[in-house]
């Protein structure tokens, strides 16, 4: 594309007394693009330009991650007002009347910048991390036992990018896993492992059928701090809830009175750890609560500020390999959704010893309806875990993941 001042020179020539300033503003190195639109809506205040259709051409016309929208306003502006009559006399009682006009134009055009530069944005950058309609990503939650924690809070997110929605599918942690030591639940996999996170995804592949996309590791620290970088977070506090443990790292008192109110980071952990009373499955509903809840709050615009916070926390506390373009994406496809967009459930289990069995046909359906984010069908085949099987609790599957090869 031609410069400014290459294409429009004969223009120059023959208004030399308006255009003056401009070539004066445009030849220099660093230019002030701000300056100069406003200083042409100022000098053509009576043209009848139409700034919004220049505006538009301008981004047509130079439609590029790496477009100066400034300068293409200013040259837009300048082809747009071209058959005004400039050797006609600017009265000097016009020009209050056009100030307002100029102001709400100079604004108008701001705006239209700003956005024009935002869908050029979204358009190249925020984009699905993955080529699939659908990602997966597996959110482990540490606690503070042993050297690496155990993962009581095992959940699988599907993230379509086709439909917007999200699913959220609990893994119990006392599901049976296909190893060896003598505790095999899965909560238990990461921290026999040294803290290895690809030896949690593939037992989680057992059980689902194909390998999670991406990985999130927290911290109960990492918890605490991000619920409170939102402002708190506003729960439904169903009982009274009141517990301690004094051999808990570090001791664990909780003290919450029934009711719905803004929590606390500190708070919300002491919500979703209480089991008194109401068992592990009561434990995970609480878990699918306080994350959709977490999901609708960050929906809010007014969270775009505290992003620079946000990425601190993660940076200090939270281990994952969704690349920096993914998390944007994603927290972009959050701001947009609606609250009908996100579903959670659970993965049905009956118990088998001291822990629990997928129960498989309706874990099946769970798969295939929400988890899923392959064309083909998730079979038994493709499972390998503990599951009834003519009428006994047994090792089933062949393990032949839908992600092998891929």
């Amino acid at each position: 594309m031609k410069s400014f001042d290459t294409e429009h020179g004969e223009a120059n020539e023959r208004k030399p007394r308006h255009r003056a300033h401009r070539r004066e503003a445009y030849s220099k190195q660093e230019v002030d693009y701000v300056a100069a639109v406003a200083r042409a809506i100022e000098a053509d205040s009576t043209s009848e330009v139409d700034y919004e259709a220049a505006v538009a051409r301008a981004i047509e016309a130079d439609f590029a991650p790496e477009t100066d929208y400034i300068s293409a306003v200013a040259r837009a502006i300048e082809e747009d007002d071209e058959d005004y009559d400039y050797e006609e006399e600017q009265l000097p009682e016009s020009r209050p009347r056009h100030r307002f006009r100029r102001a709400i134009a100079t604004i108008f055009i701001m705006l239209l910048i700003v956005l024009g530069g935002s869908f050029v944005f979204i358009t190249f950058f925020l984009q699905p991390p993955v080529d699939r309609g659908a990602f997966t990503i597996l959110i482990a939650g540490q606690d503070n036992v042993g050297t690496h924690g155990l993962t009581d809070t095992l959940m699988l997110l599907n993230v379509d990018s086709e439909s917007g929605a999200v699913n959220i599918v609990s893994i119990p942690r006392d599901t049976r896993a296909d190893v060896s030591w003598s505790t095999p639940k899965i909560n238990s996999v990461f921290a026999m492992t040294g803290g290895n996170i690809y030896r949690l995804m593939e037992e989680v592949e057992k059980l689902v059928g194909f390998m999670p996309d991406f990985y999130v590791v927290l911290n109960l620290q990492a918890f605490i701090d991000l619920v409170d970088a939102l402002g708190g977070v506003y729960l439904d506090v169903p009982i009274r809830m009141q517990y301690s443990d004094t051999h808990a790292r570090p001791p664990l008192h909780i003290d919450l009175e029934p009711g719905y109110q803004r929590l606390t980071g500190e708070q919300a952990m002491h919500f979703v750890r209480f089991r008194t009373g109401t068992g592990d499955l009561g434990r995970i509903q609480r878990q699918q609560y306080l994350l959709r809840a977490l999901a609708i709050e960050s929906m809010h615009v007014r969270n775009v500020a505290r992003i620079p916070a946000f990425m601190e926390i993660f940076g200090e506390h939270v281990d994952t390999n969704l690349p920096i373009s993914g998390m944007a994406y994603l927290a972009s496809h959050m701001i947009w959704m609606d609250e009908e967009s996100i579903n959670t459930h659970s993965m049905p289990t009956e118990p088998f010893r001291s822990d629990l069995a997928p129960v498989l046909n309706p874990w099946l359906e769970i798969i295939n309806n929400y988890l899923n984010p392959y064309p083909e069908t998730v079979t038994l085949e493709n499972l390998r875990l503990y599951t009834r099987i003519n009428g006994n609790i047994q090792l089933a599957g062949s393990g032949l993941s839908l992600s092998a090869g891929r």
